[in-house]
């Protein structure tokens, strides 16, 4: 998917994503305002297939950041919890692209401008309910952590805000994956085969979420076994030695973004 997108759509985006003053009048319950961010709770009735689909949305101000479900090595990662929503199962939590924030003590995974994580579940019998208990870091030149819960019944007719603001969550999502990917963790360094057409050297970036460990960005690209190979050093591991692990895996390529998840990782 082509996620750096013309200006023009880039700021239909972020309108989408302003405050809509009649929803926030309706629900005040669906928004919460704190340190340089407003989020805000959107969602459609559910459609012929009866998923619900919705986004949660990050007005940051300027120059605040909030992150990605791996923050990197500070920061603090979203944490969603809709067990008190009416799905029929959990949803499915999708994020946009990310970016790499390096200073002169960390590298951090985050957003910089405003976003939202979209989401989608099977809706429940009767009434749809949505109830998001949310934490996430937010930062300016401090970090804080921020906690809040959302509601919002789901309305039958959403206003033409809430409409464009989830489209626009969908919109910006890296392609899902529908090929395998090879990966294995080699000693401290982190292989993934390079499943793209393009060569090693046009990958941007990869970005790794698996619990209890973290990778460095990407280094460098070389050859084993033929095929094509891209390494991240493992900056944290935790203490037990798991035999595989499991990891969201997201290649960025130029103006493309593909994402692979639940890759089963072999750990030599």
């Amino acid at each position: 998917m082509k996620f750096h997108l013309f200006p023009a759509i880039l700021l239909s985006i972020i309108g989408a994503l302003a405050p809509d003053p009649v929803a926030a009048a309706a629900d005040p319950r669906a928004s919460y305002t704190t340190h340089g961010v407003t989020v805000r709770l959107h969602a459609l009735p559910a459609d012929a297939n009866g998923m619900i689909k919705g986004a949660l949305s990050f007005e940051l101000e300027p120059g605040w950041k909030t992150y990605w479900l791996n923050p990197g090595q500070t920061g603090l990662a979203p944490m969603l919890d809709f067990s008190g929503s009416s799905f029929s199962s959990p949803p499915q939590l999708s994020f946009p692209v990310p970016e790499r924030y390096e200073d002169a003590y960390s590298s951090s995974i985050v957003y910089s401008q405003p976003m939202a994580i979209a989401f989608a579940a099977p809706a429940a019998t009767g009434e749809s309910r949505l109830k998001l208990a949310a934490t996430f870091g937010i930062c300016d030149t401090v970090c804080v952590p921020a906690a809040t819960t959302l509601e919002l019944d789901v309305p039958q007719h959403p206003s033409p805000g809430d409409i464009a603001a989830v489209k626009a969550a969908f919109a910006a999502l890296p392609d899902e994956a529908t090929q395998p990917l090879v990966a294995h963790i080699d000693g401290n360094t982190l292989f993934v085969a390079n499943p793209l057409s393009s060569t090693p050297d046009s990958i941007a970036d990869i970005f790794v979420a698996a619990a209890d460990w973290q990778f460095a960005p990407l280094e460098t690209a070389g050859i084993s076994d033929d095929h094509e190979q891209l390494k991240l050093m493992v900056d944290t591991r935790p203490k037990a030695h798991p035999p595989t692990i499991e990891a969201d895996i997201l290649i960025v390529d130029g103006e493309f973004a593909r994402i692979w998840r639940g890759v089963t990782i072999p750990v030599q």
